[in-house]
């Protein structure tokens, strides 16, 4: 007979074996994706099932849960904060219920308003009684061919303005100190309180840089003219996939293409690397400017479904909502100093 416990200190080599092991693990699954959010957040904490096969010794199944209390939004269940690919770690209906079953006692225990889920590629895995609410887009770039034959799928502009990059004298030098990291996050600041949303603390990416950059799944890459950082990017790496996860540039260089050359740089680093895939990260459907960039390095959609046991206002999450205009009027208001404690704010209660 089967059994569920929760993730246990001793029980954290198992997990990550079979993260590694399985089919939809990815790096937002891992006990340091975990370390990473514990220690970022005081509301956000770690509720992971794993669901035994018949003999208690391997793991069957898991459920990556995270706790996240917010007095504003109320508490919630979440698979999984911060992250992009974080499906059940199932493969059959029948172990996603018994986890599920779980999830909805924890939820009962810690008063929780709903549990959330984002779903990639478990769909016909999961409880059809979910309800969606929202869909963001996922692009990502299958690495098998060789470079020459990758550059021939990118939009004629694409390979245009990796030309202008080279020839305006940028180059793209890989960080490798903490305040390498501070220069990213000066112009990752910058980057967010331009297109009016709030950034995520330094704290939290201070701690990725800790748990990742020592063990090689980290690579920070910087856009340098001269002496100036005018972009730069986190690429994380995990299973021949790798992640661009967080881009910014500063606006007075656009026209350098310091972003172009950036991604150009990743992209072959990734194949020198091994890797398969080089992942884009998700998308608002409504963040047309950013669509139209990934969608130009010939980069394959998906959608990626959030989806709850609880009805969720839509217009709550829309950013067309009154919650997110008054949240834009105030990032664009906002002096940086400010805007600073506004990210701290928001962070206090999101996940």
């Amino acid at each position: 007979m089967t059994s569920v416990d929760m993730l246990t200190p001793a029980m954290e080599n198992l997990w990550d074996e079979f993260v590694e092991s399985h089919k939809f693990g990815q790096i937002y699954h891992t006990t340091a994706w975990k370390d990473i959010l514990e220690s970022s957040f005081n509301h956000i904490t770690n509720k992971n099932l794993i669901l035994w096969d018949k003999d208690g010794r391997k793991i069957a199944g898991a459920l990556p849960l995270y706790l996240v209390k917010s007095w504003l939004l109320g508490n919630r269940l979440v698979c999984i904060p911060l992250g992009t690919l974080c499906d059940p770690l199932v493969n059959s209906r029948e172990n996603f219920q018994t986890l599920f079953n779980y999830g909805l006692n924890l939820k009962n225990k810690f008063n929780c308003k709903r549990i959330e889920f984002k779903i990639f590629e478990s769909t016909s895995l999961i409880d059809e009684k979910l309800i969606p609410y929202s869909i963001h887009k996922h692009h990502y770039i299958n690495l098998m061919d060789d470079l020459d034959k990758l550059s021939k799928k990118f939009k004629r502009t694409v390979r245009q303005s990796v030309r202008k990059a080279v020839e305006n004298d940028l180059e793209v030098i890989q960080g490798k100190t903490i305040d390498d990291l501070k220069k990213f996050y000066n112009l990752y600041l910058k980057t967010r309180k331009r297109n009016l949303v709030p950034s995520q603390p330094y704290r939290f990416f201070e701690n990725i840089w800790k748990r990742l950059y020592p063990i090689n799944m980290l690579t920070l890459l910087l856009v340098k003219r001269g002496e100036l950082t005018i972009g730069g990017g986190i690429v994380i790496r995990f299973k021949n996939r790798a992640t661009l996860e967080y881009l910014a540039s500063d606006e007075d260089f656009f026209s350098l293409r310091p972003n172009h050359l950036l991604v150009w740089n990743a992209i072959k680093n990734a194949l020198e690397e091994g890797c398969y895939v080089f992942d884009f990260g998700r998308t608002a459907p409504d963040d047309t400017g950013l669509m139209r960039f990934k969608q130009s390095w010939g980069a394959d959609v998906v959608d990626l479904i959030a989806a709850s046991d609880s009805d969720i206002e839509k217009k709550t999450l829309d950013r067309g909502s009154l919650k997110w205009k008054m949240i834009r009027f105030a990032v664009g208001r906002s002096p940086l100093p400010l805007y600073r404690i506004l990210n701290n704010f928001c962070y206090r209660h999101l996940g």
